[in-house]
């Protein structure tokens, strides 16, 4: 921030002072003397300025400072609104129809979208003359018109490679998207309105982007005549109705450039539908599809043997499927020689843990690795007995175990048979959100006998105490990988890890001796902050970071509503008002 300027009464130098806060949290301080003949008044000289330096200067202003900062003078506007000293970190412009935000997002008590009402589409260009880039631009609209005016707006000012589109009516705009942005690389579609939740959308037609490689369609149908473009290589799919993948098989024929697909809500528990779609997404048609995820499928064992059907699968994916899993499981593993990862998504019983214990041997046979997620989805009587107490893992488990996470876990038998029963070997990543299964001793066990880990998270997790990540510093000698990274996220009115530094450097200060330590406060906009501890030892170079943010956090995500403020919100949009208008005046 800009502190201001003094001028001594007699002297000929003008000094002027700036403070400028670096993402690492610390602060710079740039001070520039300038001889003057003579100094008539205390009014700064900013105009001597050079242009690099009031470019670093503007870089740590938010919108509604940059909106004040444009009227200083001519210059400080020409710099601030000529494209070289863009609002830095934007990744997603979310444009909204003022109907779609009063009558459905804000009143859903639960989202943590955020927007700022501008009066019309030139206030929208005034704005978006401090932003030159975004990864994705939200388009939510109920009329087509207003779609419309967004896109020209988006082609003018923006460069995005992403443009999601959530249309409230049956709109299609595809056409003139296409028309405006052609060169877009990534495209996400969903209808929103909960007429359409059921049966979805129709999509009419699908005109050629010439770049686009990434595409989403959640809840359209794909009856029509039409062609994906065949420069996709990663899509997914996913419709409420069960048996819409058919009319999709068709088209995946001319993606031959596929190399990722994800499908979900298929009902595939006929033999003869679910091998109509292997056969589909065989190396014969999709000879570059390396990831193939299924979603909430409900499929089936496979009358076929592994000479009749040839994939060229790196990872397969269960994500919350249901039938007969095991027997799915043994099929994809004898079509796929290449297999290097099976990824398990279940549901947090019995069956689910035998199946993916009993295929732990094969495995590891075929040196293949696991990923394995827990999700409870609903929570247990306190008096119910615990279903895992006979469960024992084979040894082969903890060979082929390469990541885990686990989401409302609250049974600790399931942890301590899964997750204190051996000595993980490959163990790379592993993650706990929410779960109160999570305890000291289970990190204690992870930081001795998790040597490879490179990733941990613990999100809102109550049982574990802040202190326990000093168990990882403890076992840094002893761990292979280089770096370990912990994203450690809890309410800061329990602990802080400003806390856990000081208990850190002063009441286990044995633990750091021979390593180096250092505690770093960030601020990354307005609303986004974090602190972080990173310690690494001096002779091996190996290093631990304890963060409590994500790497989403470092990134803007801005909401503009364009229309008249039905209204009056003495919140958050009231404090912007003052912004826009002077965005409008200049």
């Amino acid at each position: 921030m800009i502190m201001g300027a003094k001028t001594p009464t007699r002297s000929k130098v003008i000094t002027i002072r700036t403070t400028n806060v670096r993402p690492e949290g610390t602060d710079e301080v740039v001070e520039l003397e300038v001889e003057a003949d003579r100094v008539d008044e205390a009014v700064p000289h900013f105009e001597l300025l050079p242009t690099e330096l009031l470019c670093r200067i503007f870089n740590y202003l938010e919108l509604k400072e940059r909106g004040v900062a444009e009227r200083v003078c001519t210059r400080w506007h020409t710099v601030l609104t000529s494209r070289d000293c863009p609002l830095a970190d934007v990744v997603v412009v979310n444009l909204f129809e003022p109907s779609v935000w009063v009558d459905t997002i804000a009143k859903n008590r639960y989202t943590t979208v955020k927007g700022t009402f501008v009066k019309d589409f030139d206030s929208l260009r005034n704005v978006f003359h401090h932003i030159s880039t975004a990864h994705t631009a939200k388009l939510w609209f109920h009329t087509e018109d207003f779609a419309r005016k967004c896109i020209d707006v988006i082609a003018e000012f923006l460069e995005v490679k992403c443009v999601d589109v959530y249309p409230y009516a049956n709109v299609h705009i595809l056409p003139y998207l296409q028309k405006k942005l052609p060169h877009l690389s990534a495209l996400n579609m969903r209808p929103h309105s909960n007429q359409f939740h059921a049966c979805g959308l129709q999509l009419p037609s699908f005109p050629d982007f010439s770049k686009l490689t990434t595409l989403i369609l959640d809840n359209y149908g794909v009856e029509a005549n039409f062609e994906i473009p065949k420069t996709v290589t990663s899509l997914d799919y996913s419709k409420r109705e069960q048996t819409h993948y058919r009319a999709l098989l068709p088209k995946l024929l001319h993606l031959s450039n596929l190399e990722y697909f994800t499908l979900s809500h298929a009902d595939m528990s006929r033999p003869e539908d679910f091998g109509e779609f292997v056969r589909t997404v065989s190396k014969d048609h999709l000879p570059k599809l390396t990831i193939l995820t299924l979603r909430m499928c409900k499929i089936c064992a496979l009358n076929l043997q592994g000479d009749e059907i040839g994939m060229n699968l790196k990872m397969i994916k269960f994500d919350l499927c249901y039938g007969n899993i095991a027997s799915s499981i043994r099929d994809f593993l004898s079509f796929n020689p290449k297999l290097s990862i099976l990824a398990l998504n279940v549901l947090c019983n019995r069956e689910s843990l035998d199946n993916a214990c009993n295929i732990c041997c094969e495995l590891r046979r075929r040196r293949i690795g696991l990923h394995l997620s827990i999700l409870q989805n609903y929570p247990e009587p306190k008096s119910a007995e615990s279903a895992f107490f006979d469960l024992k893992p084979p040894t082969s488990f903890f060979y082929v175990l390469t990541k885990f996470e686990a989401s409302f876990v609250e049974d600790n038998v399931l942890f301590r048979t899964l997750l204190m029963s051996g000595t993980f070997k490959v163990l790379r990543e592993i993650k706990f959100v929410e779960c109160d299964a999570l305890t000291t001793d289970v990190l204690q066990h992870l930081s001795e006998c998790a040597p490879t880990l490179r990733k941990i998270g613990v999100l809102s997790c109550t049982k574990p105490k802040d202190t326990d990540v000093i168990m990882f510093v403890a076992s840094i000698s002893a761990r292979t990988a280089p770096h370990l990274q912990i994203t450690w996220r809890r309410d800061r009115r329990i602990g802080s890890l400003a806390a856990c530094y000081l208990a850190l450097v002063h009441e286990h200060r044995e633990m750091i001796k021979g390593k180096k330590a250092r505690f770093f406060a960030k601020t990354f906009s307005e609303s986004e902050e974090g602190e972080e501890i990173v310690i690494w030892e001096r002779e091996s170079g190996k290093t631990v970071q304890i963060r409590d943010y994500n790497d989403h956090q470092k990134y803007r995500t801005l909401g503009f509503i364009i229309g008249a403020e039905s209204v009056r919100d003495e919140g958050p949009a009231a404090v912007m008002d003052e912004l826009m208008a002077k965005l409008d005046c200049s």
